[in-house]
């Protein structure tokens, strides 16, 4: 029978002696991870993105942002998911200053 992990969407095949668990066991992921470099995440913006044709900004994560305030000092922009029904729109925000992105201090609540 055939892994899961064996087929060709995963572009690689276990050996045996991966399957049967002999040996020593091994991790790819690090002990630790680098404390001196935090992880930065990736933000693309989308121009004319949005169904009204505004801009929208894209993280590394999936969450999407439109523009919430512009100014002398930057753009603001601010998490797309609204809640329905009585559930709370999301309060994240993301500072663009001179090309650079910062996070703000809500994290997504969805």
């Amino acid at each position: 029978m055939m892994s899961p992990l064996s087929s060709p969407f995963f572009g690689f095949a276990p050996s045996e002696e991966q399957c049967s668990g002999a040996g020593e066991e091994r991790s790819n992921i690090d002990p630790e991870p680098a404390a001196s470099q935090p992880l930065q995440k990736k933000f693309k913006i989308v121009e004319s993105g949005s169904m009204k044709k505004s801009n929208i900004l894209l993280d590394g994560s999936g969450f999407r942002y439109g523009v919430k305030r512009k100014n002398q000092s930057g753009v603001t922009w601010r998490c797309n998911f609204r809640g329905l029904k009585g559930k709370k729109s999301c309060t994240a925000t993301v500072k663009e200053v001179n090309g650079r992105f910062i996070e703000g201090p809500a994290a997504h609540s969805h």
